[in-house]
């Protein structure tokens, strides 16, 4: 997978009680952002960052379905969420 930039900046909405909408640009080919969010490999390297490790990602693209990842924090983030 090539490397893309990114703004660095999201825009958080709540249109209602069960919605949450996070917009985010790119400069990348809809279809790697499209891989990113829904190859479990490919979720694996990137979502945690630098705070730790994703050990276990489940994706169900289907009407209904769910997407679920497992991160391991390393001790540091822990220290700083706790605060």
């Amino acid at each position: 997978m090539e490397a893309v930039t990114s703004s660095g900046k999201a825009v958080v909405t709540l249109p209602g009680d069960t919605q949450i909408i996070i917009r985010r640009e790119f400069a990348a080919p809809r279809h790697l952002l499209y891989r990113a969010f829904t190859e479990p490999e490919l979720i694996r390297r990137w979502w945690s960052g630098l705070r730790g490790e994703v050990t276990s990602v489940e994706v169900d693209l289907r009407v209904g379905g769910r997407s679920r990842r497992s991160p391991r924090w390393s001790s540091a983030t822990r220290a700083r969420s706790a605060t």
